[in-house]
């Protein structure tokens, strides 16, 4: 499985969405998407800009384009929570947990 496959699939399960779903989104049937996994079909690509909107991600985050190191985060939410959401669970857990403490002092002041 590309990386591609292997990112979408990562985050059906990490948002705890099922497969069946976005076949409906896409209007395809829940086959094609086996098939994808398989590696029998890679008509995917052609539904990149449908999946990204329903794993509420971007685009680029779903084709493995990653913003380069230097640059700052845009003061925007959309990027944020996709940078957010593309945490590995691990790193996502020590994320939330900063987060947390920092949203809590904020709240103190």
């Amino acid at each position: 499985m590309d990386d591609t496959l292997t990112m979408i699939f990562s985050l059906i399960k990490k948002q705890k969405k099922k497969q069946t779903e976005l076949a409906r989104c896409l209007g395809i049937k829940p086959q094609t998407i086996t098939d994808w996994k398989s590696g029998k079909n890679k008509s995917y690509i052609n539904y990149i800009k449908q999946i990204a909107e329903f794993l509420n991600v971007s685009t680029d985050r779903l084709l493995g384009i990653e913003p380069q190191k230097s640059t700052p985060i845009k003061q925007d939410r959309s990027a944020v929570i996709d940078r957010i959401n593309a945490l590995p669970d691990d790193q996502f857990e020590k994320f939330a947990a900063k987060a947390e403490g920092y949203l809590d002092g904020l709240e103190d002041q």
